[in-house]
């Protein structure tokens, strides 16, 4: 729970050290103290955890001579993932059904049960032999966390990025007609329909001009996308991708599990008998370190650099004794981890932009890709293209070894009536990293198309042979100390054959200060050969100054700077170049505001003389509106998803600020309506924390944070603050008058009875707090034996907290009947 406001005094301190996790602190430490020093049976609700990892919440019961069980199918629950599969039937074997299941019998099968009375929670102790293998990632796997929010079953948004005109010199100066660039999305339980258009209030232009409208659905379980409508081809080498009108249906894993390891990462396996500390290097850097139980391990997801690595496991135990596992890695953003699948499927008829929005070829087109990782070293993939006069088709392989990565694509085309051509390439890289920035890439390709090779789209048609190749290196040493090395040799119809080779390097001169150099000689259509010196400044935290001067009589100086994030956040940039023939300077920059995300930009030309021919200021402004379970919102340009934070009416008319930094908070609520946060990644875990400073004392917020894994184009509503924002503080007596000690006990609001109960526990005074309860009539039920009932009435308090002073038995419902 999280509470706004103010200290809440030391009363209220005392009687929150008896709620949730208080009845620990209300338990003696010290060994010698039972932990049921009664002469009745002891339940509780308590944490089980393996080592550091929390597992979830049992009913424990402890018996006066200290005897643990528990609820039998929770700990059944609990332990499946656990343990092998042989050593979960022989546990499942012996429970008995309605009954608890006792320490005693779980220790016979390798399992032991520990309770800390301090931490008032359950140990598991598993033997490595018993253990089932578990997988430890080291990047942030989205699909394991937990979402806390679900997205709304209709949500929407309207995004509107206007600009306008004032040309101060030119053909016609004045204040120009502003145009306006709409997006929008709405999501219907998944399906999602989203439109781009231009809207324009200029003499000549039409009024409204839709530039795209589809339908998408995504299969998160399959990791499939469906689109239906105005869609672009996702082209591989050697196709087209061209804009068409039809269904598409694809799987690639950039989109749809961004934060997955796709690419060939490795893994390594290994076992430990206790508690140890893993760490983690790659490259002799430590990327990862760890604290883990005992258990059998499978290491994955290694955040390699492209190229060859070098990985290193430390494995310490708890006597400090140290195991080292080595081996290396090859990556590549291109290839596949084994057995993984990308692929799309494209088909429907050609579309172009026109003046007035779409027009519709009749022609149809069909395309498509599909690439799998056969090893973690080699990819596979075939690929096609098709109309009724041409069609086209290729595959694709890719290898990543100690050599670095070599690529191959193969491609044929034919049209009808007669004409094959074919097109080849082989592309090689590899990437020596050193720790660090101190790397060394190497790079080559060759490319090769022949005579009436074509591919199947409308603006282009056969093509000339033609050769192209490249080969490069660079070796950067740090930051700004680097040299490289670039040569290209091209041939073909239209302009023959040309060749050069251009080398560049840096040298800093300080911390600040970094001298450029490179010089190039290309002969062929054009003969020339230059060379360009250059100073680049670095100032503050994000800002940069760069200043060039060629033997071409070329000058460039620019500028930029950045600073802050979410409201507040902005960005500055000046440029001037200068040629032979003629000179421009721009000025620009952007601020990003609670509502709205605003830019200004000063554009002048030169002519040769220095006469100015156009000068000319742009302003921009982009906001969106959306809306999600019933609350609307307005705030800065929407991308992929969005959440809306409503502050609830308990709240006052609090502010909510959104994600807060150290320099800025992402959004915050206030005058406008709720706040909005557009910033949010489609199927990207995210954990969105919120604070409301000016909160009532004592106000409970509950966790602060909210998590989720966005849908595309999917809207969130989360309504901060609630009326179940009080704490209740009291004591429990039994009908004896004696204090109800050492118990947990359940809250129930009697006026909404499927409200899941609260949680509340007893100290040895019989001290409770109870978190998250709202004004209103309660039940409580102790976990004694038999269950004692009470009853309580709770009244709204300035400082959020309801004083019950002390509680009584009543008679429960089956003592009245």
């Amino acid at each position: 729970m999280v509470f706004a406001g103010g200290n809440l005094g030391d009363e209220v301190a005392d009687d929150a050290a008896s709620a949730d996790g208080s009845a620990a602190t209300a338990v003696p430490s010290a060994p010698a103290i039972r932990i049921n020093p009664t002469k009745r049976d002891l339940h509780f609700i308590v944490p089980v955890t393996d080592g550091e990892t929390f597992l979830g919440e049992v009913e424990l019961t402890v018996s006066p001579r200290d005897e643990l069980s528990v609820q039998a199918d929770r700990m059944l629950q609990l332990l499946q993932p656990l343990l092998k599969a042989d050593a979960f039937r022989a546990v499942s074997a012996k429970v008995q059904a309605g009954k608890p299941l006792s320490a005693a019998l779980l220790a016979s099968e390798g399992v032991t049960l520990s309770y800390d009375p301090e931490k008032l929670s359950l140990a598991l102790a598993i033997g490595l032999e018993k253990r089932e293998g578990q997988t430890l990632g080291l990047r942030n796997m989205g699909g394991v966390q937990g979402e806390s929010i679900r997205p709304a079953a209709f949500s929407g948004f309207l995004t509107v990025r206007a600009a306008t005109d004032v040309v101060e010199h030119g053909v016609q100066p004045g204040v120009m007609a502003p145009t306006a660039e709409l997006e929008s999305g709405f999501n219907l339980k998944g399906l999602v329909l989203e439109n781009q258009g231009y809207v324009s209030a200029r003499s000549g232009d039409p009024a409204f001009r839709r530039s795209g409208s589809r339908l998408v659905y995504e299969d998160l379980t399959r990791k499939v996308r469906l689109t239906l409508g105005d869609t672009f081809v996702q082209a591989q080498r050697f196709q087209a991708s061209p804009s068409v009108l039809g269904l598409g249906i694809s799987r690639r894993y950039a989109e749809l599990d961004p934060q997955r390891e796709v690419r060939a990462s490795g893994s390594q396996q290994f076992s430990i008998a206790g508690a140890s500390t893993v760490e983690t290097f790659v490259n002799g850097r430590s990327v990862e370190r760890r604290s883990i139980g005992p258990g059998n391990y499978t290491l994955r997801d290694f955040p390699l650099a492209e190229g060859s690595n070098q990985v290193r496991l430390r494995i310490e135990d708890a006597t400090g004794a140290v195991r080292v596992i080595e081996f290396s890695a090859y990556a590549n953003q291109a290839l596949l981890a084994r057995g993984l699948t990308e692929f799309s499927l494209v088909g429907g008829v050609f579309s172009s932009p026109t003046r007035t929005g779409f027009s519709y070829d009749r022609r149809w087109v069909g395309s498509g890709f599909v690439r799998r990782g056969v090893s973690d070293t080699l990819t596979l993939g075939a690929n096609f293209q098709a109309t009724a006069q041409v069609q086209q088709g290729g595959v694709q392989v890719l290898w990543g070894g100690p050599l670095g990565l070599i690529g191959f694509d193969l491609s044929a085309s034919t049209r009808r009536g007669g004409g094959q051509g074919v097109a080849a390439a082989l592309t090689y890289e590899r990437l020596l990293t050193g720790g660090g920035e101190n790397n060394t890439a190497l790079r080559g390709a060759v490319e090769v198309r022949s005579n009436r090779f074509e591919l199947p789209q409308v603006a282009f048609g056969p093509q000339r042979s033609e050769l192209h190749a490249s080969v490069g290196m660079i070796r950067s040493f740090s930051r700004d100390r680097f040299i490289a090395l670039d040569g290209r040799f091209d041939r073909d119809g239209v302009t023959g054959r040309n060749w050069g080779v251009q080398a560049s390097g840096g040298l800093p001169l300080s911390d600040r200060f970094t001298l450029l150099a490179e010089a190039g000689w290309k002969r062929g259509s054009q003969r020339e050969s230059w060379v360009r010196t250059g100073l680049r400044v670095r100032f503050g935290q994000r800002g940069l100054a760069q200043s060039d001067i060629s033997s071409r009589g070329e000058i460039s100086a620019n500028v930029s700077s950045s600073g802050g994030s979410g409201i507040g956040a902005w960005n500055a940039q000046a440029n001037f170049n200068r040629r032979p023939e003629d000179a421009s300077l721009t000025a620009s920059g952007a601020l990003d505001t609670n509502r709205f995300a605003l830019g200004a930009q000063q554009s002048v030309a030169f002519d040769r003389g220095g006469g100015v021919t156009d000068a000319r200021t742009t302003l921009r402004a982009g906001f969106s509106l959306a809306f999600a379970g019933g609350a609307v919102a307005i705030g800065r340009p929407v991308g992929e998803a969005f959440v809306i934070m409503k502050p609830h009416k308990s709240l006052k008319g609090a502010q909510i600020f959104v994600d807060p930094q150290g320099d800025g908070e992402i959004a915050r609520s206030g005058a406008l309506g709720p706040a909005l946060d557009g910033l949010i990644s489609a199927h990207t875990f995210r954990t969105l924390v919120y604070q409301v400073p000016d909160a009532p004392a004592g106000y409970d917020l509950g966790a602060g944070n909210v998590t989720m894994r966005a849908r595309y184009r999917s809207g969130y509503k989360v309504e901060v603050g609630s009326d179940y924002h009080l704490m209740a503080v009291g004591t429990l007596l039994d009908a004896k008058g004696e204090p109800v000690k050492l118990v947990s006990a359940k809250a129930y609001d009697l006026d909404n009875p499927r409200r899941e109960p609260v949680l509340l526990f007893t100290s040895r005074t019989g001290r409770f707090g109870a978190q998250g309860l709202r004004a209103g009539r309660w039940r409580v039920e102790a976990l004694t034996d038999p269950m004692t009932t009470y009853e309580m009435t709770l009244a709204e308090s300035p400082d959020g907290i309801a004083r019950v002073g002390t509680l009584r038995p009543v008679p429960s419902r089956e003592q009245s009947k």
